[in-house]
Formats: C-alpha cells, sequence, structure tokens
C-alpha cells in the first residue's frame, strides 16, 4: 500500500536586490576593527560617551548602497507533469491507463532514487510552465508540475 501526500511548491524565488547588503565594519584606532566591549572597557567614561555620540550620528548617516547582484540564470526550459512514483510497474501502467488527456496516456518511466527503482507516470516534456500546467489540470487527476525532464 502506497501513502501519497500531495504539496504544492513552485521551487526557488528570486531574492530582493536589497536584501544582499556586503557588510562593513569601522575601523578603530589601529586599523582593525575595533572591539566596542573591549574599547569601553579600556577608556575612561567620557571618552565611551562622545564615541557613543559619534557612532550615532554616524548611524543616522545614509547607508551606503546595496551592491546590485544578477538576475539568476535560467538553465531549464522543459517542464514535466508528473502523477505519481511507484516501486511497482503494473501499478504504475495501471495508473497511466487510467489517465487521458486529448486521447494522449500519459508515459511510465523506470528510474532510480537511492538505489531503488521506481516507475514514474508522467506527461512531457513541455516547453513552458503553463502547458505543463494546462495538461495536468485536463487530466482530472492529482499531478505536480516540475522543472526539467525525468
Amino acid at each position: 500500500s502506497d501513502l501519497w501526500f500531495f504539496a504544492v511548491w513552485n521551487g526557488f524565488r528570486a531574492r530582493a536586490r536589497g536584501l544582499d547588503v556586503p557588510v562593513s565594519f569601522a575601523l578603530g584606532e589601529r586599523g582593525a576593527a575595533s572591539d566596542s566591549m573591549a574599547d569601553s572597557l579600556r577608556r575612561p567614561a567620557a571618552a565611551a560617551k562622545t564615541e557613543l555620540r559619534d557612532s550615532a550620528e554616524a548611524e543616522a548617516s545614509p547607508p551606503t548602497p546595496p551592491v546590485e547582484s544578477p538576475p539568476p540564470a535560467v538553465t531549464r526550459d522543459a517542464w514535466t507533469v508528473s502523477f505519481a512514483a511507484v516501486l511497482s510497474e503494473d501499478r504504475a501502467r495501471e495508473i497511466a491507463a487510467s489517465i487521458s488527456v486529448d486521447g494522449q496516456r500519459p508515459r511510465v518511466i523506470k528510474g532510480e532514487t537511492a538505489g531503488t527503482t521506481v516507475f514514474r507516470v508522467v506527461f512531457g516534456p513541455y516547453n513552458s510552465k503553463a502547458d505543463a500546467e494546462r495538461m495536468g489540470r485536463n487530466s482530472k487527476h492529482n499531478y505536480w508540475v516540475y522543472e526539467g525532464v525525468p
């Protein structure tokens, strides 16, 4: 017996360009990044208050503009509609026989996952996600669409 859980996942999304900002550190007296806690213990209280006021004014100044990263490259242009991945070839053929869209039947592909033979029931590949989604909806069966070729 198989236990199935269907979930929708659209994959990774591109991050906003302003989210990734390089870190910058203020240089201390010796030309190295200063440890503000250690420095405040070494200096008199009046000098520490002056430093805190100066650093607050520096923080109020506008930050440097973020470095823009290039948009992610699209590496795949094929989409597959998957109906099942089962351990039995007979069960996979049974599932494929129960699905028909515009007179077409999905195919059964034999593959291997972590050393285990798996039989996948799929349509595709399609040139666009929209085409793959249309075929999945027209099948009137549970399906999921993923990028790539099985």
